[in-house]
């Protein structure tokens, strides 16, 4: 579900990430925002825009961290395939 923004606003936390992006060496880092509702989604998105040899970092809240190492939300035993 979605929440209200705590905090900085949306486009204040992109201009963050910018700016940490910019002390990488040029062309190293990019941040960027999906509207995909899953990871995987997210995941196949990312990687099709930066390419198979990128390494790619998705931040997320500790209410989410919690959600995704929950072990209810996934098949039994099938935890770390995801």
């Amino acid at each position: 579900a979605d929440k209200p923004v705590v905090g900085a606003s949306l486009p204040h936390r992109l201009q963050m990430m910018e700016l940490l992006a910019r002390e990488e060496v040029e062309g190293s880092t990019v941040c960027g925002v999906t509207a995909h509702p899953l990871f995987v989604d997210k995941a196949r998105a990312l990687r099709a825009l930066c390419g198979p040899g990128a390494t790619i970092f998705l931040l997320v809240g500790y209410d989410t961290w919690e959600r995704v190492v929950d072990p209810k939300y996934y098949p039994e035993g099938r935890r770390d395939d995801a």
